[in-house]
């Protein structure tokens, strides 16, 4: 009498939304995979790309030896759903209109600015992440805030409290300081007209000493 294989199954997840299912098994020369949704596979260690949370569940494998024995393991799949992230009708780029609109976040996870995002050099704005368990920006910051006020696109990777990561950008533009100019047409006279002139702006504001 032939012993029974002993069939072994696993995975490595969990996973989020969009990453690869990796099933393995061990025990036979050949696997049989059942799994939802009519999944069936021949392979001994297969794998599902673009997981979707349908594809969670229990998989079994029968797995046959060398002697036509068969033996069966399973293994339980989690999937959750990477979080959605909303940029609050953020106008990015200084357009006049805001590069996306406002939809329901999963997890009330969003990116904004509590100001306007194109400013003169020497101002800021705070940039706020919220909705995460987690966040780690392009600058190096893991606080859910940061002040920036140099040109620039800024970054956020915000976790979930399921372990997805999702990622969001906004884009600092800087506005250049203007450059002045000021004369006048001097040298004059007791009792004639002094004529000041400026440019470099749309409005001026004049002051002086007597």
């Amino acid at each position: 009498m032939n012993p029974l294989p002993t069939a072994t199954a696993s995975n490595t997840g969990a996973y989020c939304e969009g990453q690869t299912i990796q099933l393995q098994a061990n025990g036979g020369t050949s696997y049989h995979w059942r799994g939802p949704n009519g999944y069936v596979n021949f392979t001994q260690n297969p794998t599902i790309t673009n997981a979707v949370v349908l594809d969670a569940g229990t998989y079994y494998v029968t797995v046959t030896d060398g002697n036509g024995c068969t033996d069966s393991a399973s293994t339980i799949v989690n999937v959750a759903v990477c979080p959605e992230i909303c940029n609050n009708g953020i106008d990015d780029d200084g357009d006049g209109f805001t590069d996306c609109q406002d939809t329901d976040c999963h997890n009330n996870i969003s990116l904004s600015a509590n100001g306007a995002t194109t400013f003169c050099v020497g101002d800021s704005v705070t940039l706020v992440a919220a909705g995460g368990v987690s966040y780690s920006w392009n600058t190096g910051a893991s606080s859910d805030s940061i002040r920036v006020s140099t040109a620039g696109t800024y970054s956020v990777t915000i976790t979930s409290n399921s372990g997805c990561d999702s990622t969001m950008s906004i884009v600092i533009n800087n506005n250049a300081l203007p450059t002045p100019t000021a004369s006048n047409t001097g040298a004059y006279c007791i009792g004639e007209t002094i004529e000041l002139s400026a440019t470099g702006g749309t409005t001026y504001s004049w002051a002086g000493t007597k």
